[in-house]
Parts: structure tokens; sequence; C-alpha cells
């Protein structure tokens, strides 16, 4: 007994007017946020390769190297971590600084005899580091291991940083 019944596919209409400007408003919020968002993964690469460094240079609790210049040095260092820093020299740095244990506070973070130091590349922007969100991210790592003969203590410090501003944050 329904005499009227045009006014339903006009409401019909509606609703799915309605829905659909829904789902679109849906869809192109989602892709907004999820492609608008900026990333800066700066942080993590430094804190990446330090690890990479500290698993290249000791593992199980002793150095992998003698500590001898001819064994390790800043000319092979990257061949023997198997760093690749090709078309990145710009915008990546390592250090690292073997002491001996003796010479070292730990609280302090200070030590006075360094038994070798090899770096990766000289770069003019490590005294820029950390001082806001577009300057380079630099991370400091220490830990103690005993030489490849084990009959010395050493403390091994970890300096890296990255510069990658450009590509990183916008």
């Amino acid at each position: 007994m329904l005499i009227n019944k045009r006014g339903t596919d006009k409401v019909l209409a509606v609703y799915w007017f309605a829905i659909l400007i829904i789902v679109t408003v849906a869809i192109v919020s989602g892709v907004s946020i999820f492609y608008g968002a900026q990333y800066d993964v700066r942080d993590v690469e430094s804190i990446a390769l330090a690890n990479k460094i500290a698993d290249c240079v000791s593992k199980g609790g002793k150095m992998n190297y003698l500590m001898d210049e001819k064994e390790i040095n800043s000319d092979n260092f990257l061949s023997i971590c198997r760093l690749n820093f090709a078309n990145q020299e710009q915008d990546l740095y390592a250090e690292v600084d073997f002491y001996d244990f003796d010479s070292c506070s730990i609280n302090d973070k200070k030590c006075s005899v360094s038994l070798l130091n090899v770096k990766t590349f000289t770069q003019s922007w490590i005294e820029q580091c950390n001082l806001d969100s577009k300057s380079p991210v630099c991370k400091e790592r220490w830990f103690y291991t005993l030489s490849k003969d084990g009959q010395q203590e050493i403390i091994i410090r970890i300096f890296t940083g990255v510069n990658k501003a450009g590509e990183n944050v916008n």
C-alpha cells in the first residue's frame, strides 16, 4: 500500500553521494598523511653505521685485527669493514679510536693513551653536529674489548656523523 514511491530513489541517491564524499575524503587524507610526513632517518643511519663498524672491529669481546697500522688504518678501513661511501663522501663520517683501558676515565669519557686512530674523511661540518634539526647528526659509542691475543684491554670509541640534510630532512 505504498502510494508514493518516488521519494525513495532520491533519498538513496543522497546517501550514495554522501558515502562517495566520505570515501574520497578518507582516501585523500590518508595519502596526504602518508606521503606528506617528513622522516629524518639520519639518527638511525648514524647508529647503524656505528654498529656496523663495531661488528667489523670486534667480535665476541675480542679485536678482529691487531693494533697495528699495517693491518688496519685510515686507508684500508672502508674496505676492511666493507663500507661503501661511494658518492656520499661529503655526507658520511666515521672515526674510530682505540685506547689503552688503564688510561681511560669511563665516567668522564676521556682517555689519554691512544693506541690507534682511524678516520674515513675529513669533514668541515663535524663541528656543527646536533645543533638543530637541519644540522648534521653525530653519535658517539664507547665499548670495551680485548686485543686479538687477549693480553690487552682496549676501549674503543666510535664517532659517526651523517649530513644528509638535503635528502632526509625537508
